[in-house]
């Protein structure tokens, strides 16, 4: 596995995680406008069903729907993320990094999505040298997936 393989894992999950925030944030504005018309529709007076007010409820029950697709593509998202974030997890548990610096590094640049800047802040490092370890850390991150995922397929094999 490559650097750049490695770190796209490691950004898939912030990935995931923004689409399905994403789908959320449709939802919501979705319901909101779901909840505007029906409190409009419901203050008039009715005296007979008119073709305007069947149209109106037509609506409403598509943005509905459209809302409830949208809350189980937020929860698929979610759960894609989550998978993602385990997987990334396990495998930094089994990065060869005795003293966690690699391994915390990877943590705040792709877990937390903090800028390099503030890696090398929160890491107490010059900006050059968090860069410089990003590279040993890519590499041990692509060791340890190799390992773990050849070391699934070979269990899976026997």
């Amino acid at each position: 596995m490559t650097r750049a393989e490695a770190e796209e894992i490691l950004s898939s999950y912030r990935q995931k995680r923004r689409e399905a925030e994403g789908a959320w944030i449709k939802a919501e504005s979705l319901m909101d406008s779901v909840s505007t018309l029906q409190a409009t529709s419901y203050d008039r007076p009715v005296v007979r069903r008119s073709v305007d007010q069947d149209a109106m409820a037509l609506k409403i029950g598509v943005m509905l729907a459209e809302g409830d697709r949208l809350q189980e593509l937020y929860q698929c998202k979610q759960r894609e993320a989550d998978w993602v974030l385990a997987e990334i997890s396990g495998t930094m548990c089994a990065m060869a990094d005795p003293l966690g610096t690699l391994t915390k590094l990877l943590r705040l640049r792709f877990v937390d999505g903090l800028p390099w800047e503030d890696v090398a802040e929160e890491m107490a490092f010059a900006l050059r040298r968090v860069y410089q370890l990003r590279l040993e850390a890519l590499d041990a991150f692509a060791e340890a997936w190799e390992r773990m995922h050849f070391n699934a397929v070979e269990v899976v094999q026997k």
